[in-house]
């Protein structure tokens, strides 16, 4: 199924490349050039996620995702900042908003595209969790659904449990996904540590993005992590 991807960017220039590019790679473009253009365009039109810059006229990057965070219908939208302001206080306010990844200009094709895939990649699996964990009732919740719900949530004393009562910490989900892989996703890097002291292997690739729990993790700015992976 084709995905909808909103790009808000007030550089006419590099909106219509973006739009050139993403098309070529099978997705679904709407456009806007500032925060409340956008705005508009999702009363009518629900992208799979939003590529924004934060400069912009009339409203900026930062008060567009609060605006969005702030509507039921739109809060949870993976919501990715392609910016030239690089400063840490930057990043951290846009993830303390609800930014879910960071990209500062100039950036490269292989780079968005690996972050688009792995934010994407990430709204399905956790959609396919929560439909695991429906399906399965308390007591009857298997260890590996456990695990990964654990590390979502970043509840390091049931992670820490399930662990000491054994068994297969890399096993995957239908869609692909470990525990660890769960955790690298919702930056919960305490969680993750406990996942690789306990034997977790760093090196499994996602079969729908190609990326090792490495790589993802360096995509998800957490390089700090992503050395220790080795």
């Amino acid at each position: 199924m084709t995905k909808t991807l909103m790009l808000v960017e007030d550089e006419a220039s590099l909106l219509d490349n973006l739009e050139e590019m993403l098309e070529l790679e099978g997705f679904d473009i709407i456009k806007a050039m500032n925060g409340g253009e956008a705005l508009a365009q999702l009363k009518t039109h629900q992208p799979d996620l939003i590529v924004c810059d934060i400069m912009m006229p009339m409203m900026d990057g930062f008060e567009f995702l609060e605006k969005v965070r702030a509507q039921p219908e739109t809060a949870s939208l993976p919501f990715i900042f392609l910016t030239a302001k690089t400063s840490e206080e930057d990043q951290r306010l846009g993830r303390e908003l609800g930014a879910d990844d960071y990209l500062t200009k100039p950036f490269t094709r292989e780079g968005l595209l690996k972050a688009i895939g792995l934010r994407l990649g990430k709204q399905h699996s956790l959609s396919h969790l929560e439909r695991e964990r429906s399906h399965q009732s308390g007591s009857r919740r298997s260890q590996a659904v456990l695990m990964r719900i654990a590390a979502v949530e970043g509840d390091v004393k049931t992670l820490e449990d399930l662990i000491q009562e054994g068994g297969n910490i890399d096993l995957l989900d239908e869609q692909g996904n470990s525990a660890l892989m769960f955790a690298v996703m919702m930056r919960n890097e305490e969680a993750a540590r406990i996942l690789l002291n306990a034997g977790a292997d760093p090196k499994l690739k996602h079969p729908k993005t190609s990326l090792s729990v490495q790589e993802m993790a360096r995509t998800m700015g957490l390089n700090r992590l992503a050395r220790e992976m080795g």
